[in-house]
């Protein structure tokens, strides 16, 4: 799985702070004035050009009120009461560059004890660009908020990493960023934190920016999910000679990580199940980052859990392996080369497995088999032991977008589906109907990996 030049890689990747640091954004601890005996170790932090997170230890039960003002302590206006055993707060959607002072009082309903005053704080410049949704969200729109990365168009392996969580008014809510780190693959877990490929790393981050744990024995890549034992699935790089040729092959492997991100616990290896002789001679063509000739590409995995079977869509091959699990054997296959489904996408994306064998998917539409240049998002309706599959539903625009390449396509709890398409640098949410709800784009400078919508609780109870 590995190679000197992944090595070479990840060596990089670690001397540019891998290391279990805080992102390189500036930090910023003031001073307390006065603490309150029933509020100990008090610490206020700029952890982002939108963020301030404050921390203590209380003395006795109850709520803490937190109180935001300028930077000489002016204007305080309460902003939030938390559970004073939670020991922690996140301010979210400030502004950047700005002074700000916090005052924290331990309540007991109405009534609250001797209040400490925290800061000023600063927050950094921001390296977001703005986010000016190009069609407005309706009135009752959802709460929810839009988690997506911002990568730099034509990725390089030391670009920059940017993520961002966004209202549909535009706020930018939560951001970080990372110096030549790379961010994608960015998944909300349990406990707050987001699980992401960091400079190509599995890492864990609380959403102070801080890293919890870090892989560095693989590449991972395009993919993470947590499984409901704590354990995450992930796709990464299976980098390996070609026994005909010798050049690097860049395979892939299913990985279930361990919570602690400290061992591999199971994988499915592409190149065990799947013959060298099958692929794409255009994207084997491809030699990413040095590493290795692109030749099968997992870009999605997902484990159905109840029925001990692992879906795996493998991009270059426009084909989906159903797998059992923890066996490992083929169960079936559909799509090109298999016998049902064939031709129906071209290098697809982000497939996510609904009930009663449907699957959604964005069909990147490159290569597609009547020689046209469109992408569009597919639910498909299978059935492996007839050996059919149906088009259930499709959105697709007109005029027509074409992104060869990343994107996605979520399904919401209300209904709608969120689209990625990335390498557009758009984001749109449309409802079954096929009408738009929500958009923005950003340019022709970025790309996005892909977007996902998120609680608001997952950052205001922090």
């Amino acid at each position: 799985m590995r190679s000197s030049s992944l090595l070479l890689l990840l060596a990089a990747a670690l001397a540019a702070g891998c290391d279990g640091a805080s992102p390189a954004t500036p930090v910023d601890a003031g001073p307390t004035d006065g603490p309150a005996p029933d509020l100990g170790d008090l610490d206020i932090r700029a952890v982002s050009p939108r963020n301030v997170a404050l921390r203590w230890v209380a003395g006795r039960p109850g709520e803490v009120r937190v109180e935001r003002g300028d930077g000489d302590g002016a204007g305080l206006v309460a902003i939030a009461r938390r559970p004073a055993a939670g020991g922690r707060f996140l301010d979210l959607a400030l502004t950047p560059e700005t002074r700000y002072t916090y005052r924290l009082s331990l309540c007991d309903g109405d009534a609250c004890g001797e209040p400490a005053l925290l800061g000023p704080v600063v927050t950094p410049a921001s390296h977001a660009p703005p986010v000016l949704p190009s069609v407005a969200a309706p009135p009752g729109a959802a709460d929810d908020l839009i988690l997506f990365d911002l990568t730099p168009a034509f990725m390089k392996e030391d670009d920059d990493g940017l993520v961002l969580a966004v209202d549909r008014d535009g706020t930018i809510v939560w951001e970080q960023f990372w110096a030549t780190r790379p961010a994608n693959a960015l998944t909300a877990v349990s406990g707050h934190r987001l699980a992401l490929s960091l400079g190509g790393l599995m890492t864990l981050i609380d959403l102070d920016g801080s890293t919890l744990a870090q892989f560095a024995d693989v590449y991972a890549h395009h993919d993470i999910k947590e499984l409901s034992d704590g354990r995450f699935l992930a796709v990464a790089w299976d980098i390996f000679p070609d026994p005909a040729t010798g050049v690097s092959v860049l395979g892939d492997i299913a990985a279930i990580f361990n919570p602690e991100l400290t061992a591999i616990d199971w994988q499915w290896r592409g190149r065990d199940h799947i013959s060298l002789a099958e692929r794409n001679g255009y994207d084997w063509d491809q030699v990413y980052f040095g590493l290795g000739h692109d030749w099968t590409h997992f870009n999605s995995l997902t484990l159905d859990e109840a029925n001990g079977v692992l879906y795996v869509n493998v991009r270059n091959l426009n084909r989906i392996y159903a797998v059992a699990y923890p066996g490992g054997e083929v169960l079936w296959t559909m799509g090109d080369g298999t016998d049902f489904g064939a031709g129906l996408w071209g290098h697809s994306h982000d497939t996510v497995f609904l009930p009663n064998n449907h699957v959604m998917m964005l069909d990147n539409g490159l290569f597609r088999a009547d020689g046209e240049f469109y992408s569009r998002v597919l639910e498909l309706a299978f059935d492996p032991a007839a050996k059919t599959v149906d088009i259930a539903w499709e959105y697709r625009e007109t005029p027509d977008f074409f992104a060869a390449a990343l994107g996605g396509a979520e399904p919401e709890e209300s209904g709608a589906i969120l689209v990625t398409d990335g390498l557009n640098a758009r984001i749109v949410e449309v409802t079954r109907e096929k009408q738009k709800l929500w958009e923005v784009r950003f340019g022709d400078r970025y790309w996005i990996y892909r977007a996902r919508t998120v609680p608001r609780a997952f950052f205001t109870e922090w």
